[in-house]
């Protein structure tokens, strides 16, 4: 028979308390993108549980998920015209001294 242990967790939501202007605490649920359950059997037989997230909502783990994938093609378009500038210009240094060397 099992044994109600701790309390009912509604999986991957998050409680934050906001002040309202009228001074009284409401509880407000948002969604979490990641979230560990720890359970360790300690052995005497103590049962304890830990739930540790990252704490981002999903939309702000979408916005930054989203830039990340931005500036990473930023970062590769940039490589790509830092040494594409070098190969242009070996090129074009290599035509011009086959034009001098034509010329002497």
């Amino acid at each position: 028979k099992w044994r109600e242990y701790g309390y009912a967790a509604n999986p991957l939501t998050q409680a934050a308390e906001e002040d309202d202007e009228g001074g009284d605490e409401s509880s407000h649920k948002f969604a979490i993108e990641t979230s560990t359950l720890e359970l360790t059997l300690d052995s005497v037989g103590y049962l304890s549980t830990e739930l540790s997230s990252d704490g981002q909502t999903i939309d702000q783990a979408i916005k930054a998920a989203r830039s990340s994938t931005m500036w990473k093609y930023v970062r590769i378009a940039g490589a790509l015209v830092f040494f594409g500038g070098f190969m242009a210009k070996s090129y074009l240094g290599e035509r011009e001294r086959e034009r001098c060397a034509q010329r002497v």
